[in-house]
């Protein structure tokens, strides 16, 4: 119904709220002689002794978000413990250093896996910021010729050497988390949060990346300007590993071919809206980020279904 609004007032403008048809309509349909290998290998560095959950979270996640195969390539300290907690994802041992993280001596052998097929990188959660793991992955990612995904400690590393983002081949996309944004543009959390559109949308447009500010609202911004509202999720997401499993849909999401603002868009929705769901089951807070990993596909079901625009409402 008209209410009378200008349309002057509505053209041209650069932001989006994402809606269930927006983000139906983001969704690929798969062929009925389709398989494995016709969805994506995305490959995920990750990992560090105490932070072996990161890496198979990131993995679970992309994995539920539809990636054909997902790759771990993790620091040889925590690879039988890797190897017991995964099912699903391969694994291999990539050298590590005396802190038992990513090691130089083992970009050469990253790369080679990169180029084996990879249709899409994930690198940082739980991988430490220690020298050794960001001399490793500033050499990765430099040679990365598939887009990326760079989350958490990735972040802290690139907060320190922004070439990381600037100089890389491919398209990059960024997920921080509001303590990350504001390492990344060197200002504290309190200014990130005051502007958090206009924070996201200036690292977009002067880094040439894809950024996805983590926090009650997401806010996912292209290197052209556009910007994007995300309005799934709730309150009880406040737990470890939320955040790993976001890196690893939208990582999943571009090894099928997603582009990247698509993957961004839509691996925000899903992400929140698997929330919502398990909120709607439960009540309360209290569920954990693999159960939010293990409702994507419901997710993905319940936004293709969406007959009507729903409204959304603050949720406790």
């Amino acid at each position: 119904a008209d209410i009378t609004t200008p349309g002057e007032l509505s053209r041209g403008l650069p932001h989006e709220l994402l809606t269930f048809r927006e983000c139906a309509g983001l969704v690929r349909k798969r062929d009925a002689d389709s398989h494995k290998g016709t969805h994506g290998h995305l490959l995920v560095l990750a990992g560090s002794p105490g932070k072996s959950g990161a890496a198979v979270l990131c993995a679970h996640g992309a994995l539920r978000a539809g990636s054909g195969l997902v790759t771990l390539g993790v620091p040889a300290s925590i690879a039988g413990t890797i190897e017991e907690k995964t099912t699903e994802a391969m694994s291999v041992s990539l050298a590590d250093s005396g802190d038992g993280t990513f090691s130089p001596d083992a970009v050469e052998d990253a790369v080679a896996l990169l180029r084996d097929k990879k249709a899409a990188l994930a690198a940082g959660p739980g991988i430490s910021a220690s020298a050794s793991a960001a001399e490793f992955v500033a050499a990765v990612v430099g040679r990365c010729e598939v887009p990326v995904v760079l989350d958490a400690d990735a972040l802290n590393i690139a907060a320190e050497n922004l070439e990381i983002i600037r100089e890389t081949r491919a398209p990059v996309v960024v997920t921080p988390h509001p303590g990350e944004m504001a390492r990344l543009r060197g200002t504290d959390t309190k200014s990130v949060q005051a502007d958090r559109v206009g924070t996201a949308s200036g690292f977009a447009r002067e880094h040439g990346c894809h950024v996805v500010l983590k926090g009650a609202r997401t806010v996912i911004a292209a290197p052209d300007g556009e910007v994007s509202i995300n309005p799934t999720g709730n309150p009880a997401m406040a737990t470890g590993g939320t955040g790993d499993v976001l890196t690893g849909v939208v990582g999943g999401l571009l090894a099928q071919g997603y582009g990247p603002r698509d993957a961004c868009r839509l691996g925000a929705f899903l992400h929140g809206h698997a929330a919502d769901l398990l909120l709607g089951e439960t009540g309360a807070a209290g569920f954990t980020a693999t159960d939010i990993s293990d409702k994507i596909p419901a997710s993905v079901s319940s936004v293709l279904s969406a007959t009507e625009e729903r409204h959304f409402r603050t949720v406790g």
